[in-house]
């Protein structure tokens, strides 16, 4: 990842966009990644693909287990 703040694009299963800011100094995301996991209902515990389509654009694809349910 780059050594300086750049604008990310998050793009979810349906093509909608969402801007958020990846912070070099906290090699994270910015809030607005909360927004966007709100937005989806991620909780903890899901699992994340980041796809990069380009330099700072990522197809997010999630799946939960939520409702998984082991007959074991």
């Amino acid at each position: 990842m780059p050594s300086e703040n750049v604008k990310v694009v998050l793009v979810d299963e349906v093509g909608q966009e969402r801007d958020t800011t990846y912070l070099a100094k906290h090699h994270g995301l910015s809030a607005r990644w909360k927004r966007f996991a709100r937005e989806h209902a991620l909780v903890r515990g899901d699992i994340l693909v980041f796809h990069m389509i380009t330099h700072y654009i990522f197809k997010v694809l999630f799946f939960s287990f939520r409702y998984f349910v082991c007959t074991c």
